[in-house]
């Protein structure tokens, strides 16, 4: 018994446009873009101020309660404001229309309310940052720069044996001292506890009446050593 060969002849001849067929891409679903007011948050004085409504809407009722003029275009999507400096806000409806098919009626409904805040005028200056290292109060006009009594420290030595911030400190009116901490513990013991407390070599900072303003650790370099005497703010 022959079998029939016409389904067979089927296969081969429909195969291949079955196996050749594109499967057909998923288009993903569209990003939601909620509504909004587009304005920016802060205009120079004189500037134009546009501010443009996305969203689906079949109307939109602007806000006309404000102390600045406005004018609609585009269909009433977009407004021009003139507004004087200061804050201000914006604020509009959108509108739906609806029809009763039966009934032969259209009825309006809000779907939904925005509100956006602008300010004309020019940007306020920056609160400056705090200094970390504050200038000594006004009145430093001596300088104490205590050491170890044996210094093993070349870099503190080349710091302490510098010129710069010894010139630096005649030009301000400051007078300077460097001493060891055992050779000046009789003659200025309060200077060397404040040095000591700071960690020494320390740089001690004080009156006409010897009255300690201030102590820092001696710096570890030479320009951070002149910065720190033009920071006493010294006075002949």
């Amino acid at each position: 018994m022959k079998r029939p060969i016409y389904p067979l002849l089927l296969l081969l001849l429909v195969g291949p446009l079955l196996a050749a067929e594109p499967t057909p891409a998923f288009d993903p679903p569209p990003a939601f873009d909620p509504p909004r007011i587009d304005l920016k948050p802060r205009y120079l004085v004189h500037e134009p101020i546009v501010a443009t409504v996305h969203g689906d809407a079949s109307l939109i009722l602007w806000d006309r309660s404000t102390t600045y003029q406005q004018r609609t275009v585009d269909g009433g999507r977009t407004l021009h404001v003139w507004a004087p400096p200061g804050k201000h806000q914006i604020g509009c409806r959108l509108i739906g229309l609806t029809t009763d098919q039966e009934k032969g009626t259209h009825s309006l409904l809000i779907l939904d309310e925005l509100l956006a805040e602008f300010t004309v005028g020019p940007q306020p200056d920056p609160k400056p940052e705090p200094d970390p290292n504050p200038p000594l109060p006004p009145g430093a006009s001596r300088l104490y720069l205590i050491h170890e009594s044996l210094e093993s420290s070349p870099q503190a030595a080349t710091v302490r044996e510098d010129f710069g911030w010894k010139a630096e400190a005649g030009k301000l009116g400051l007078r300077w001292l460097i001493a060891d901490q055992h050779s000046a513990a009789k003659l200025l013991p309060k200077i060397v506890q404040a040095a000591t407390k700071a960690g020494l070599p320390a740089v001690v900072f004080c009156n006409a009446a010897g009255e300690v303003l201030g102590a820092e650790k001696q710096p570890l370099t030479t320009a951070a050593m002149l910065e720190l005497v033009r920071k006493c703010r010294g006075k002949p």
